[in-house]
């Protein structure tokens, strides 16, 4: 694993009670969906689930489209503000350990690209 200048930084945050750094998981949490949000962006004209509406590249494909990814993108909003403690265990977050920052929020932006070496999702 590699670690950016970045995590070693935030490698000396306040730990939580289950020991586990708070800065470092919410970053590297927050870049994955990041990451998940930057794509429903780039991608908001333009779902595969709209193609059994309307041919792609149509003004209904596109509406139907914009109708499917914003949820998504408000979600992944939200979820990249809340602390992950919130609402992941302390191994889902050890297994952010596997990847920088960078490497989460890239997996999130193009998951069929970049993927992290040893993670399961």
């Amino acid at each position: 694993m590699s670690t950016s200048a970045f995590d070693l930084g935030v490698e000396a945050a306040v730990k939580t009670a289950a020991g586990r750094p708070v800065m470092r998981d919410y970053v590297r949490h927050s870049a994955l969906n990041a990451g998940q949000a930057a794509r429903d962006v780039r991608y908001l004209l333009n779902h595969p689930d709209a193609d059994d509406v309307a041919e792609e590249g149509t003004a209904r494909h596109r509406l139907e489209s914009i109708k499917r990814r914003v949820p998504n993108l408000a979600n992944n909003a939200l979820y990249t503000a809340l602390p992950p403690q919130w609402h992941h265990t302390p191994e889902e977050l050890a297994d952010m350990d596997k990847g920088t920052a960078r490497e989460w929020f890239l997996s999130g932006y193009k998951p069929w690209k970049h993927k992290i070496k040893g993670d399961k999702s």
